[in-house]
């Protein structure tokens, strides 16, 4: 498994608990969306990413079809993914996941108080 650089990476979860409560539902919320896990496959695919788990992203998009939210310990490990870790309580996202998260939020509203 290729580990990340976590200097690298930016707190999903310090992010949005400035504004809400309830960060894992906000990240799991986020990861729930098919335009999520289309940036998370072309993140993972173009930084070289040879263990990601492609066959098991149909598994995930059922899910989202039938409006589940998805676990996100359990998309980061059947995927396989390096572009989004835990680090303990932390869920940290490479630059570009980072700022698509936090384009959802504002999306949403959710960090615009």
């Amino acid at each position: 498994m290729i580990v990340p650089d976590l200097d690298d990476y930016y707190s999903l979860t310090e992010y949005v608990s400035r504004f809400s409560s309830k960060a894992e539902v906000n990240i799991a919320l986020w990861l729930s969306q098919i335009s999520t896990l289309s940036i998370i496959e072309l993140w993972e695919t173009s930084n070289g990413n040879s263990e990601f788990r492609k066959e098991n992203v149909p598994f995930f998009l059922d899910k989202i079809e039938n409006d589940e939210l998805l676990d996100i310990d359990q998309v980061i490990s059947a995927l396989n993914i390096t572009g989004i870790v835990r680090d303990g309580i932390q869920i940290l996202a490479s630059q570009s996941l980072y700022y698509d998260f936090v384009s959802y939020l504002t999306q949403k509203r959710i960090n615009c108080r």
